[in-house]
């Protein structure tokens, strides 16, 4: 039967708000003090924070007996756990301790000549503690179990845990008495006393919890504190770094002996690392993590891995173990259905290369799939194709770089400007000790009078006693404090001539400024002067440049206007003449409305030609075009009959004059509009002429554009020292990429000897290897 561990997890003691393991150990046992209650132990945190990151697709932590790269120890899948539980747990006396005992040879889990030389087998060196007192009282209880063991040398060591508590305690309050002022002293000393160790001695109705301390503790004090106070209270014990707290901990909170055989292996369990933790900036990414052991993890914490690295002897062997033991299982297709991790190895190499500045050095395993090394070949060509790519692209702008900072150095600006450059960059550092020295000065004289009051309350307690060994202690005390008052003294005078001679020197270096950047301000100004006046010619160069095409259409009006009052004098003259020759009556007025009628009359029908209704009416019968030509051509024949009597050509005549007229008078609103506008160009044109002052506009801009040329080299020659260090940079990329591309080649050659070995086998399916090679 398989032990289900997730049933296994949800027993644990957290999930029981109801236990209190202080009252029941003194109650039970007798003892004097409780045990701590840990809301969750540092396997659990771990793998919360792995859930949060979602690491559990990492599938490194499946390959089956994988080492520990940090421990060098076995880690264990769930069902290897679960072989470990099913196979302890109901076990008691003899058998128990055989039971146990054959574990500490890893053969028994992985069915493989064992490797381990540390003699813990499966057990993490903090269990194998704990595992020694569990073997001892099995042949002591030959007839317990492991859980009635637990609780057995639970009752032993709860006051070695107790004692172990009240250490932390005593600690804490021993840097509280030497660092803290009397006031918040008396605070947290009571708070301790009347709150922590009545609960760890069980005098409190609330039992002890360790987080809830520790984290009470650290923000109940001054920041400049936190830190040390709470490395303090996290010395109280655990029951993953303490055998005590961990019988102490599990005899009350353990249902079964399947829980505690579970606590035993669980921190074998593999878990993803991050090479560079999330709280320093690490990514969730594949090349980011590496697999370790449960217990190295939590152990870790958020050391920097290198930091971390130096501090364990003999990682880079292990490390390269796990690197090999990677390799094998993607030569065994283990990655098959996961192709990101066919650059996994090279990826975390350089990770940890980078990390260490080229101090950890690890070797690519060979690759032992042939066609996994065909595909190593290509991407080895890829990648030296990709930084041959990436590093001319480096020279180019390295080269570009060069030839840019050698042009700006060979301004006939470049000295006054870097020099002007200089003396920026040091008033900056002026600007920043005046700073310093400023808020030096001001703590000086606090604690210089907080020392004046002290020296008076002593000079008037010393005259006020009568006691002579207080006297001689109080003059002691007297001479100390006049002694630092003087110190005091002599740093303040110090400060204060170091600040006078910064002042001075701020003085001569602005002074040395205004002589250096005279002619940059001359350019600058100038710069800004014409800028102004461009922009304001700008302004008024369209409204100026509106003449020629105004004088256009002054000329076409007037041309306009000539030719309808000819118009209106013709038509006139020629009613006069019809007027001379016959009379104009009122009824000869019906005969122009006649006119006007068959004029809409012929309009109308035009338009019902040119409809498409009647075209397709005109194609089914001849008929309707025959009645519309006939229609049309009578009204044509009527308007011919109209227009020629004089009566309506008076008419007609009179209308178009009252037309022409119209057109006319609207032609000499536009004519005056005109002119104004032309009155206007004429003033901008000599607004123009007065800004330019006697130049041409086509000098003014070149003048403009030459000092705009000056102005940009000024601000790039600022720029010289950011250059030269973008510069120095490409040249380390372009040096660092000459290293990769010689590994690289390097590494082509060698496994171009690894390969000679399976060439003749794989030659006909691949006729074209030796291209790659």
């Amino acid at each position: 039967m398989r032990v289900n561990l997730r049933l296994l997890n949800r027993t644990n003691i957290f999930k029981n708000k109801r236990i209190n393991q202080n009252n029941g150990y003194i109650q039970s046992y007798s003892a004097t003090s409780p045990f701590e209650q840990v809301k969750g132990d540092a396997f659990e945190i771990s793998f919360g924070a792995t859930k949060r990151c979602n690491t559990q697709n990492f599938r490194v932590k499946e390959i089956l007996n994988l080492r520990c790269p940090v421990c060098g120890l076995i880690m264990l899948d769930e069902d290897q756990i679960a072989m470990f539980v099913k196979d302890v747990s109901p076990k008691k006396g003899v058998d128990l301790y055989n039971a146990l005992e054959k574990y500490e040879d890893e053969s028994t889990i992985t069915q493989k000549p064992s490797k381990d030389k540390t003699g813990f087998g499966i057990y993490r060196p903090r269990k194998k503690e704990v595992v020694e007192v569990y073997k001892r009282l099995a042949l002591e209880f030959p007839n317990k179990n492991m859980l009635d063991l637990t609780k057995i040398q639970a009752k032993r060591c709860i006051g070695s845990l107790i004692d172990k508590q009240l250490e932390v305690i005593e600690e804490l309050k021993e840097y509280i008495e030497q660092n803290f002022d009397e006031e918040e002293k008396e605070k947290i000393l009571k708070k301790i006393d009347e709150d922590y160790v009545k609960q760890i001695k069980g005098e409190s109705g609330e039992q002890f919890a360790r987080k809830k301390f520790i984290y009470n503790i650290k923000n109940s004090v001054n920041i400049k504190y936190k830190s040390e106070i709470e490395r303090i209270a996290s010395k109280m014990p655990t029951s993953e770094n303490d055998t005590d707290s961990f019988f102490v901990k599990y005899a009350n909170s353990a249902k079964s002996s399947s829980v505690i055989a579970t606590k035993l292996v669980e921190q074998s369990k593999p878990t993803a690392e991050h090479v560079v933790p999330r709280a320093l900036g690490g990514s969730d990414s594949l090349s980011n993590y590496i697999c370790d052991c449960a217990d190295c993890n939590t152990k870790r914490g958020t050391t920097p891995f290198y930091e971390w690295y130096q501090s364990i002897p003999g990682f880079n062997e292990r490390l390269q173990e796990y690197l090999n033991s990677v390799s094998e299982a993607l030569d065994s297709g283990f990655f098959k259905t996961s192709k990101d991790y066919d650059n996994y190895i090279q990826q975390i190499i350089e990770r940890l290369t980078d990390i260490s500045e080229g101090e950890i050095y690890l070797e690519v395993p060979e690759i032992k799939n042939p066609d996994r090394k065909i595909e190593a070949i290509e991407k080895r060509k890829n990648e030296i194709n990709r930084v041959i790519e990436s590093n001319n692209l480096l020279i180019g702008r390295a080269q570009q770089l060069e030839s840019q900072i050698k042009v700006l150095e060979d301004s006939p600006l470049f000295d006054d400007i870097d020099e002007v450059r200089e003396i920026n960059e040091e008033l900056e550092r002026i600007e920043i000790r005046q700073k310093e020295i400023g808020l030096s000065l001001e703590e000086l004289r606090k604690r210089i009078y907080a020392v004046k009051k002290e020296i008076e309350a002593i000079e008037s307690e010393l005259n006020k006693s009568a006691d002579p060994a207080r006297k001689v202690l109080l003059k002691k005390e007297l001479a100390d404090k006049e002694e630092e008052y003087e110190t005091l003294n002599a740093k303040m005078e110090k400060l204060l001539r170091r600040s006078q001679a910064i002042k001075k020197r701020k003085i001569i270096i602005k002074k040395q400024k205004r002589i250096s950047s005279q002619r940059e301000i001359e350019i600058r100004n100038r710069h800004s002067e014409l800028g102004a006046l461009l922009s304001k010619i700008n302004e008024i160069i369209p409204i100026a440049q509106k003449y020629e095409s105004l004088a256009q259409k002054e000329q076409d009006c007037i041309s306009e206007i000539g030719q309808l009052e000819q118009f209106i004098i013709a038509l006139k003259e020629q009613n006069a003449s019809i007027l001379e020759n016959a009379f104009i009556s009122a009824d000869d007025k019906k005969d122009y409305d006649d006119y006007i009628h068959q004029l809409e009359l012929i309009r109308i029908a035009k338009h019902m030609v040119s409809n498409k209704v009647y075209e397709k009416m005109a194609s089914k019968s001849g008929l309707a075009r025959e009645i519309l030509e006939i229609g049309q051509k009578t009204i044509e024949e009527r308007l011919a009959q109209l227009s020629a009597m004089p009566q309506v050509k008076y008419f007609i005549n009179i209308d178009a004059i009252k037309d022409k007229i119209t057109r006319k008078t609207a032609l000499e609103n536009n004519l005056l509009s005109v002119l104004e506008e032309k009155q206007e160009c004429e003033k901008a044109k000599m607004r123009i002429s007065e800004l330019l002052n006697g130049r041409e506009l086509s000098e003014v801009q070149e003048e403009y554009a030459q000092l705009t040329d000056l102005k940009r080299e000024i601000d790039e020659i600022y720029k010289v020292s950011q250059k030269k260090h973008l510069l120095e940079r490409l040249n380390r990329a372009i040096k660092q990429n000459n290293a990769q591309l010689k590994k690289l080649k390097d590494y082509k050659e060698l496994t171009n000897a690894q390969y000679s070995r399976i060439m003749d086998r794989i030659e006909l399916e691949v006729p074209d290897l030796y291209l790659y090679c």
